[in-house]
């Protein structure tokens, strides 16, 4: 999926289902009811999360707490059979596709408004907080807030724990082109040619910083780029630009509005 897409690998999917409000408020009574006599071992925020959201003590984090979670014998009798079925039914489902997952019946996301199903995508090259995203149902949100009764479904990704996880980037960066301005003058054409590469899924870069052209065209060289592209003073005012082919060393005028089909003929 996304995280695929961008060059995360090893993680792993943990899902669980919470029930719906009903099943959540039984799961709540019954989990304050087993650790009440438990209290003591657990920290000091979870012994204050037992009268004011018991299922927070699920997610705790800190070892003590996770050590008396552990020795819980929870089950899932707390849940209607519509909601199990339900479980069942979305289990089937990744089954079917191929979708690995771990269901982690102690899992819990401790905001109200999450109901059924809960997940987490996590990471073991985090440590002990390795949730890369998490997510879940939010069937009564929409209503809470003052809508419809809209069920929905939401998750977050975490920026910096991805980044954390991802692969070195390799050092020789690559483009195939390189947009190179001949003054700062030009940087609004320059950059209307950039995004219109990019639009194509042309790999583009060109320099953020008011370097000398001499100066543009030492970066096109560091990042490998196969074209540059020179806006200067008198081919704009024609429209055109002038495209160096960087390993054959020659360089011609190109129209601008022919840049994209020109570049797309030569770039393969």
């Amino acid at each position: 999926g996304i995280l695929e897409a961008i060059g995360v690998k090893h993680t792993q999917l943990k899902i669980n289902t919470l029930g719906c409000t009903q099943d959540k408020a039984k799961f709540s009574k019954h989990l304050k009811e087993v650790l009440e006599g438990k209290a003591s071992h657990l920290c000091q925020d979870c012994q204050r999360r037992l009268s004011v959201n018991p299922l927070r003590v699920i997610d705790c984090k800190k070892r003590e707490c996770k050590k008396v979670v552990s020795s819980l014998s929870l089950g899932d009798k707390h849940l209607c059979s519509d909601c199990k079925g339900q479980f069942k039914d979305l289990i089937s489902l990744l089954d079917s596709l191929g979708v690995k997952y771990i269901h982690t019946p102690y899992m819990v996301r401790g905001l109200d408004y999450y109901t059924n199903t809960v997940f987490e995508i996590t990471s073991d090259k985090l440590g002990s907080k390795d949730a890369i995203g998490a997510g879940g149902r939010y069937n009564n949100l929409v209503k809470f807030l003052g809508g419809p009764d809209t069920p929905a479904i939401g998750f977050a990704l975490g920026v910096e724990r991805i980044i954390l996880v991802l692969d070195p980037i390799d050092k020789q960066q690559t483009v195939d082109i390189f947009v190179a301005v001949a003054s700062t003058s030009l940087y609004n054409t320059g950059f209307n040619i950039l995004k219109d590469l990019r639009e194509e899924n042309i790999p583009s870069d060109c320099d953020y910083c008011s370097k000398s052209l001499k100066a543009q065209l030492r970066i096109a060289q560091r990042k490998n780029a196969r074209f540059v592209v020179i806006v200067a003073e008198e081919e704009a005012k024609e429209g055109c630009v002038l495209l160096k082919d960087m390993e054959k060393s020659t360089q011609e005028k190109v129209k601008i509005e022919y840049l994209i089909a020109k570049v797309k003929a030569t770039v393969k």
